[in-house]
Order: structure tokens, then sequence, then C-alpha cells
């Protein structure tokens, strides 16, 4: 647009060229000066919208929600798969082939309990594996955790660390706390999250920094430990990045509006209902609606608003 606005000004100029060879006599000076300064005006003008319209582009980007919303989703996924691997009651039960589990079939689970705390080792191989949840992983998590009959008592922390630890190519960095807070008022069972890590981007892409305090509440499934199908969770707090670009920003959860999660299958992927506002520094607030809870619908789609505009986005494509 700018390239036309200067040949438009070009264009304009040589008109005036055009017809100062050809003007008579009785047009004077003065009268072809206001025409040049008019046509400098324009330029300017035409300059001004450019700019406008640019710092519209600029404002409206939506790297920071993405950049968000792969992370808070990839650190959702390691600690399901940790109470996958250690709060279920009967973990002799896990098997590479069941379909309730994420990691499965892809999961070696192997238990340290010779000290306190415990580890559990939650190792996909040396390569990339397909998971149930349509996620490759390959490397370690690695948990260190109460003993088994400790693991769901108020108080009990979880920390999570990685080993060459990757989802879709993208490798996941620093560590998860996870602390048993025991019930909440409402009677639901809830965890509080501290997350200091990020994402190293597949092909070169470059690396989110990201760092989370949230609180988890089970809305459901929390007593039926044997079986993840019928969770359902919601979580509600801040966090805060660098996207992979160098952008600061902040993002901050709906306290009426909670990020919810179904784990039933063909659902697990995303989360489904939630509002959360995510502010790059120095620019507009972008609000991030995941959906609603009547009716419930489990899809890959989200909408955000920023500066009056609403857009639709999939969650299949924020670096996941």
């Amino acid at each position: 647009m700018l390239a036309a606005a200067f040949v438009y000004f070009c264009n304009g100029l040589n008109q005036f060229i055009l017809v100062k060879s050809k003007v008579p006599k009785s047009l004077t000076r003065k009268t072809m000066n206001k025409i040049f300064h008019s046509a400098a005006l324009l330029f300017a003008l035409a300059i001004a919208i450019v700019s406008c319209n640019n710092n519209d582009d600029e404002n409206d980007d939506l790297n920071a929600v993405y950049n968000n919303a792969a992370s808070q989703t990839a650190y959702n996924d390691v600690v399901s798969i940790g109470d996958e691997s250690v709060i279920d009651d009967d973990l002799s039960s896990f098997k590479t082939d069941d379909s309730e589990k994420i990691s499965a079939p892809c999961a070696t689970i192997t238990k340290d309990s010779s000290g306190t705390p415990w580890t559990t080792t939650i190792d996909f191989g040396d390569v990339n594996c397909l998971c149930n949840d349509g996620k490759y992983r390959r490397g370690k998590i690695v948990i260190n955790h109460p003993p088994a009959d400790m693991a769901r008592d108020s108080g009990a922390i979880f920390h999570h660390e990685f080993v060459e630890h990757y989802v879709n190519d993208n490798k996941m960095l620093g560590y998860i706390d996870v602390t048993n807070l025991g019930y909440s008022p409402l009677g639901d069972p809830h965890f509080k999250w501290d997350v200091v890590g990020g994402l190293e981007l597949a092909n070169g892409e470059g690396t989110i920094v990201w760092e989370s305090h949230q609180v988890k509440a089970y809305l459901q499934g929390f007593n039926t430990p044997n079986t993840r199908l019928d969770d359902k969770i919601a979580i509600q707090g801040g966090s805060s990045g660098v996207t992979q670009t160098g952008e600061t920003y902040t993002a901050e959860i709906d306290s009426l509006a909670a990020l919810k999660r179904n784990f039933s299958l063909g659902c697990r992927k995303h989360f489904y209902a939630g509002t959360v506002t995510v502010t790059p520094q120095g620019k507009p607030a972008r609000i991030v609606n995941f959906g609603t809870d009547n009716p419930e619908v489990c899809d890959d789609i989200a909408t955000v608003t920023v500066n009056g505009q609403t857009y639709t986005i999939s969650l299949d494509e924020t670096h996941q």
C-alpha cells in the first residue's frame, strides 16, 4: 500500500510538472505552490493511513495467544500423565494398550520406592511414539512424589522434571510442582500448580518461556482413580511468558469462566470451555474464549477478540 501511495504521489508530481510546463503565465507561483503543497499533504496522509493499518496488524497479531495455549495444554498433559502413573490406586493395572491412558501405548512406567520421596519414571522411548491423544512423544518424565499410600493426601507434593522429553517435536523445559490442597469450599479436590518452563519449538522456530501459578479442581472423577474417562477438571489462575519472537505477555483466566477439560475419549485433547485474557506488553488485551459449559462442545476451536474484532483459531495449530 505504501508503494501504491508513492506511485500515486509520483504520478501527481509528474502531472504537476507537466501542467507547470504548459501553464499560462497568468497562473502565479503562489497558486502553483498551493498545488504542490496539496500533493505533498496527500502523500503524507497516505503514509499515515499505511502506518495505522500496519499498527493495527501488529496490535491484532495472535502470537502470544497461540504460545500461551500451547504451553497451557502441554503442561496440563504432563500432570495428567503423571496422575495416570502415580495416583492411580492399582498401578499394576497400567497397560500399554489401555485406551483410557493418554500415554498409551507408548509409555513404560518404572517406580523406585527405595527412598523418600519415591520416583516414577515415564519413558516414551527415544523415537516418536503416537499416544492415545493423537500426539507424538519421546523422552522421559520423571516424578518425585510421596509413597503410594500418601499420594492422595492433602499436602502431598509432586515434582515433575523432563529428560529430553518432546511432544510433537517440541522440547519441554523446566519443571512442574503440584501440591494437593485438599478440598475446596465447594467440596472439590484441588491442587496448586507451579510451572517454570517453556517449549523449545520444533524446526528451529524459537523458544517459548512460560511460568504459571494456577489451581486445578477436580469437578468429577477424582474418586474413581482407575479410570480417567470420567474426569473433568477446572483451572484458574494466571501465567506469564515470552513468545518465540521475544514478546512478553501476561495471561489471566476469568475467575467466573474457568478453563475446563473433559477426559472422555474424543474430548481430552483441548480445553472445551473457559475464558483467558492474554495481554502482550504495550498491546491491547486478547480475550480468548474456548467455549461454554452448555452446550459442552469438544473441538479444537476457540475465538479471540481484540480491538473489537473476533477471530476463530484452531487449537491444533498452537505449536502442538
